[in-house]
């Protein structure tokens, strides 16, 4: 079962590299993976669909296999990479969501990478130093990286991937490095 699923979803992504999503159909799908059409819509129910659980798959494999807490660009560099690979398919991908399910997904995405990062990190100062950030400071920060990650992934989405995402990506966490820690260990005053 979780075969034939996967071989629908590969056959999806193989014809992303070659064609936009609007011109793709169920049945160019089914003719390449050799399912039937009623095999296609048991498991989903429409080529949307099939989008937005390729997308949540794709980046939950990519995040449970490369996420290391005390290094984020570690888990930056593959989903770039992937990005990358299939620069074709994700431009694709990117025009035709709705800017909004979009906008979702990689508010979900870099959220959880954001959360689980400050997460570990809060768990760390009171593993080493004995502190102990508050849960409201961790998602604060959670979200403020959140948003500029979404920001520059956006800006590079736009920009067709033509930026060297890795470069940047590289830099910004080597000149950030540490601000958070930083900030998880400053007492709070008011601005």
């Amino acid at each position: 079962m979780e075969r034939t699923r996967g071989a629908i979803v590969n056959a999806f992504i193989q014809l992303l590299s070659e064609k936009p999503v609007n011109k793709i159909t169920v049945k160019d799908i089914v003719e390449r993976c050799g399912v039937n059409r009623n095999t296609f819509y048991y498991h989903f129910h429409d080529i949307p669909d099939l989008a937005e659980q390729m997308m949540e798959e794709k980046a939950d494999q990519l995040i449970q296999n490369h996420y290391q807490p005390h290094q984020p660009i570690e888990c930056i560099r593959p989903l770039v990479r992937y990005g990358l690979r299939h620069r074709t398919a994700v431009l694709h991908i990117y025009q035709y969501l709705p800017r909004d399910t979009f906008l979702a997904y990689l508010n979900r995405l870099t959220f959880r990478l954001m959360q689980e990062y400050f997460t570990a990190a809060t768990d760390g100062l009171a593993a080493t130093d004995g502190l102990a950030a508050s849960g409201e400071d961790v998602a604060a920060l959670a979200r403020f990286y959140r948003c500029a990650m979404v920001g520059l992934l956006l800006d590079w989405l736009d920009g067709g991937m033509q930026e060297d995402m890795l470069e940047l990506s590289e830099r910004l966490c080597s000149l950030l490095q540490g601000t958070g820690r930083k900030a998880l260990t400053r007492p709070i005053r008011n601005c």
